[in-house]
């Protein structure tokens, strides 16, 4: 195939492009700096520092970008960095990204999640190249009713947990500098609402991947908390394929646009915890299975949320491609391949390559 038909379907979009990665040591900042390395960019990068077993770590991240060292928290450093990459797209990735440490740790998601984007919206709107701006939020911003319909781009923010409602308080910060300064100045700026993202490279406490994984390497039965709570489930590179599918679309349209997009999986990705678990430990194929401990004095979580993807089926040249079993088995290839000793660039290259000719077929 020609280019894979031009990436993807992008059509050189990406190609030579400056892109400033905010979070990019994280799990799904390091998969999006390595596809748009594949497509041509040049890719920049902030975030703290990466955790040594990390995807960004094992699979040579670093290499492939502009890798700086900062903490959105600090305003003039994150500023004044941005304004000098003066990239043509920011995605805004950084954030604490977890429900039961923001119980632990309130003060601090709300920082990093709220002020923090405040910071990196800032700096994009210093910046003289007016970059386009996609803020990556949460499923978990909107005001979770328990029900079984999915969410909308149109339904209000919310939160139970801090998380929840530091993502819910970034969504209405973002439509704010969108109105106030985004949209007056011809900037566009996005509010990527994405859900629960699977994939190789993830060791962050508390994902139900992780926690299988690492109780599989270790032999042990992985335990679950909250059995049956019910998540939409989707491939990392899907989720990545989303975010640069919805920047695509919104630099089509006359400059000072604002616009959201849930990025989230089908209907039939949505599946609850056990049957997630059951078949990762079928997928590893040690013999062991999940143990049901219950969540008896644990902090709340939401037990059941779903996105409606309509709007960015219809407006977004983009679908999901892969389906529940094939994320968990592309899943569970990378930490098998990890665990063997592979070496995870080329691995991690592979499984991009994979996934763009199932793309353009």
């Amino acid at each position: 195939m020609a280019g894979l038909e031009m990436k993807g379907g992008f059509s050189g979009f990406f190609e030579r492009k400056r892109v400033l990665v905010t979070g990019h040591t994280g799990f799904k900042g390091s998969w999006l700096c390595h596809v748009l390395d594949f497509l041509g960019s040049e890719v920049y990068g902030i975030a703290l520092d990466a955790d040594p077993r990390s995807h960004f770590a094992v699979s040579g991240t670093e290499r492939l970008v502009h890798h700086h060292v900062i903490d959105i928290n600090n305003a003039d450093h994150t500023i004044e960095l941005i304004r000098t990459i003066n990239p043509d797209i920011i995605v805004h990735l950084a954030a604490q990204a977890l429900v039961r440490p923001s119980y632990e740790d309130p003060l601090g998601t709300i920082g990093t999640n709220v002020i923090g984007s405040a910071n990196v919206m800032e700096g994009g709107r210093q910046c003289t190249n007016k970059p386009l701006i996609a803020m990556i939020t949460s499923d978990k911003c909107y005001d979770n009713q328990e029900r079984t319909a999915g969410y909308t781009e149109q339904d209000p923010m919310g939160g139970h947990d801090p998380y929840s409602a530091s993502k819910g308080a970034a969504e209405l910060l973002i439509k704010a500098f969108a109105k106030s300064f985004f949209i007056p100045e011809r900037q566009s700026v996005l509010a990527l609402r994405g859900g629960n993202v699977i994939g190789g490279g993830d060791w962050a406490k508390d994902r139900i991947i992780t926690d299988v994984v690492e109780a599989l390497m270790d032999s042990r039965e992985p335990e679950l908390r909250y059995p049956y709570a019910i998540r939409p489930w989707q491939h990392v590179l899907d989720v990545v394929n989303g975010y640069l599918s919805a920047v695509k679309f919104l630099s089509e349209q006359p400059r000072g646009t604002y616009d959201c997009f849930n990025i989230g999986p089908r209907q039939e990705n949505v599946a609850d915890v056990v049957s997630i678990a059951t078949k990762a430990c079928r997928l590893w194929g040690s013999g062991i299975g999940p143990k049901l401990v219950g969540n008896a004095g644990q902090p709340h979580e939401a037990r059941l949320l779903q996105l409606d993807i309509s709007k960015a089926l219809s407006k977004l040249n983009w679908t999901p491609i892969y389906d529940l079993d094939t994320s968990l088995e592309e899943t569970i290839a990378w930490y098998s391949a990890y665990q063997a000793g592979n070496q995870m660039s080329k691995f991690t290259t592979s499984q991009i390559e994979k996934f763009f000719r199932k793309l353009v077929q």
